[in-house]
């Protein structure tokens, strides 16, 4: 397939309009990950599918409330000395740990990260962390960072340009 346009939605994703071998097309919303297949319409109707298509994300992000966003208490698991702190996925290249929150330092998020592991995490996860991060194996680092909400939980992306800083508990090297 290849992609023949893209159009913004009013979520702030990007819609690929792709068209297909035989003169149909399908759009894929890069932010909430949808998909709408039509492949009878023909090529030269794909301009006015569009306008609909784009109408149609716009109204589906909206519903799903889905997106780039900023983090609030409730997206986060806990909050300690005036950050929000979360968990990242264990399997999530970018890091474990995530702080968000004004006059954001590197020694400030040190002191979050380590009230988070004491009050949420177990003796195992947090003696491993400790260790982690003693040895040089984790080091935290701030970075400009995209929040997007999904239908089903959050992401966030480090190094995007014009991003809120957040600080990473994460492997040195990782972000610079």
């Amino acid at each position: 397939m290849t992609v023949i346009a893209t159009y913004p939605t009013r979520a702030g994703h990007v819609v690929e309009v792709h068209q297909n071998a035989i003169g149909g097309y399908s759009d894929h919303c890069t932010g909430c990950d949808t998909r709408d297949f039509s492949d009878d319409i023909p090529a030269a109707e794909a301009e006015a599918a569009m306008c609909r298509g784009a109408e149609y994300h716009a109204r589906h992000c909206e519903r799903l409330n889905v997106g780039p966003f900023t983090p609030t208490p409730t997206d986060m698991e806990a909050s300690h000395y005036g950050f929000l702190v979360a968990s990242l996925d264990p399997d999530y290249a970018d890091g474990h740990l995530i702080a968000i929150g004004p006059d954001l330092t590197a020694r400030r998020a040190v002191a979050a990260f380590h009230a988070y592991m004491r009050t949420e995490l177990d003796d195992y996860s947090r003696t491993l962390l400790v260790e982690e991060m003693r040895v040089g194996s984790l080091v935290v680092q701030i970075a400009p960072t995209r929040f997007i909400r999904g239908r089903y939980s959050w992401s966030a992306t480090p190094g995007y340009p014009g991003g809120a800083p957040a600080a990473w508990l994460i492997a040195p090297g990782l972000l610079y």
